[in-house]
């Protein structure tokens, strides 16, 4: 039911979580004809290996595979709460595949669920003391989101106290194949150091995303909006009343985590988005159900005597009034994506682009959107480069450049529209605007 639930609310998006839903597709389609993409830090490898077959089957196809992957961690969230010894293990689907966050990940194309998915395999090893397969699977979480990192600690630390110690290549070895693969393409060893090369600004680079910070409490208070208020009620309640675990401890080093770079670590490119709370979904949900158990247990026990032969009825009754309750909260407060004005305006500036006779230009570029609708292959350099100063520059006489009022004058852009109006140097083709947002291009004349 949770797996149709997901398609259907893919099915009914004609926009997107975020225009990243695009980017990170973009790269797992053109992953075959660019290998290189499959070691791309922004799209991250996990997702890209994830979703290479089918991205080439279009974005449709991504959407119901997110869906399939979802409710695979959904089972696997079941499975692991039987591990636990959970009575109504069951729900632990219900408390993961309707967490508002990890409802919105199931029709995306985002790089959380993935890492949802990956970090379920992980503590359902764990559980069960398959060491091979929790250090294999604990290897890939860094490169599916590298938040990850101090619960990657967390996993190693496991395996030193079991004397696996030979079992810590397979946690070491995919981020260092990785980081080895970039410090020899870009010849510099500060590479293997990643991520914290780029935290703590070890080593030039071109991707600058300053997103700013907020404070130390910001994602404390994101909580109950990523997780549901009943999910993270009984998260609460499981949490005092659970002996404290792996669970606990991966929670908590997430939201530590978040925290801490958000607030002080800018270099981290965190962005405050409330969508990195579900990369914890099936711990946050597993342990919201044992938190469910012990309270209908306390309950059960603090019946007058006259009550206690109908407990079983009195406890049906409650999961049944807190699974409708679940559902009445979360289904009508999460939507499928609609599509922007700004997109719908892009989208129209692309298929116009496409009927020109610029399609074949050599073509800059940032807003991803575009690219999507364009069918343009960003990856190659030989039609295709980002909007930067430095690069108009070099680009050949006669290139087309589309600047956007979003991206374009920020970040790794940077390039501010005062640099395309020189007449001896460009000639404006075309000005698509509309609420605000201004798109433009220009032919460059030498």
């Amino acid at each position: 039911m949770l797996v149709t639930l997901f398609i259907f609310y893919g099915l009914k998006s004609t926009g997107t979580y975020y225009d990243d839903d695009i980017a990170h597709f973009l790269i797992a389609r053109f992953s075959w004809k660019h290998p290189e993409l499959f070691f791309n830090t922004w799209g991250r490898p996990v997702f890209t290996i994830l979703y290479a077959p089918i991205a080439l089957l279009g974005f449709s196809a991504v959407k119901i595979y997110s869906a399939i992957i979802a409710g695979l961690t959904c089972l696997g969230g079941i499975y692991l709460a039987r591990l636990y010894h959970v009575r109504w293990y069951w729900l632990a689907a219900i408390f993961i595949g309707l967490q508002p966050e990890f409802l919105r990940q199931s029709f995306s194309s985002l790089t959380e669920l993935s890492f949802a998915f990956v970090f379920c395999v992980a503590l359902i090893a764990y559980k069960k003391q398959n060491w091979w397969v929790m250090a294999f699977a604990a290897g890939w979480l860094p490169l599916a989101r590298y938040e990850s990192l101090p619960i990657v600690l967390v996993f190693a630390i496991i395996l030193i106290l079991q004397k696996k110690y030979y079992l810590l290549l397979f946690i070491a070895a995919p981020l260092l194949i990785q980081n080895g693969f970039w410090a020899i393409k870009l010849k510099n060893v500060l590479y293997l150091l990643f991520p914290l090369n780029q935290i703590f600004g070890l080593t030039p680079s071109n991707v600058n995303f300053n997103y700013g910070t907020g404070d130390g409490f910001y994602y404390l208070r994101l909580l109950s909006v990523a997780f549901g208020t009943i999910v993270f009620l009984f998260l609460l309640f499981g949490s005092f009343r659970e002996k404290f675990g792996i669970l606990h401890l991966c929670i908590l080093l997430t939201i530590g985590t978040l925290s801490i770079t958000y607030w002080l670590v800018p270099g981290a490119g965190v962005a405050g988005y409330v969508r990195h709370l579900s990369i914890i979904a099936p711990a946050v949900g597993v342990l919201s159900v044992i938190g469910l158990e012990k309270f209908i247990e306390s309950i059960k026990s603090s019946l007058p005597p006259l009550l206690q032969e109908h407990r079983e009825i009195i406890s049906s009754g409650l999961i049944f009034i807190i699974v409708v309750s679940t559902v009445v909260l979360t289904i009508p407060n999460v939507h499928p994506f609609t599509i922007t004005r700004e997109r719908t305006l892009v989208a129209k500036a692309a298929n116009w682009f496409k009927n020109s006779v610029y399609k074949d230009r050599f073509a800059l570029g940032a807003h991803t959107y575009f690219i999507y609708s364009a069918g343009l292959d960003e990856f190659d350099i030989k039609s295709f480069l980002p909007i930067t100063p430095q690069n108009i520059d070099q680009s050949p006489k006669g290139s087309i450049i589309i600047w956007d009022s979003y991206y374009s004058p920020r970040l790794t852009w940077n390039t501010p529209l005062e640099i395309l109006q020189d007449e001896r140097r460009f000639r404006l083709i075309k000005i698509w605007q509309k609420a605000g947002f201004y798109l433009y291009f220009y032919e460059k004349l030498e």
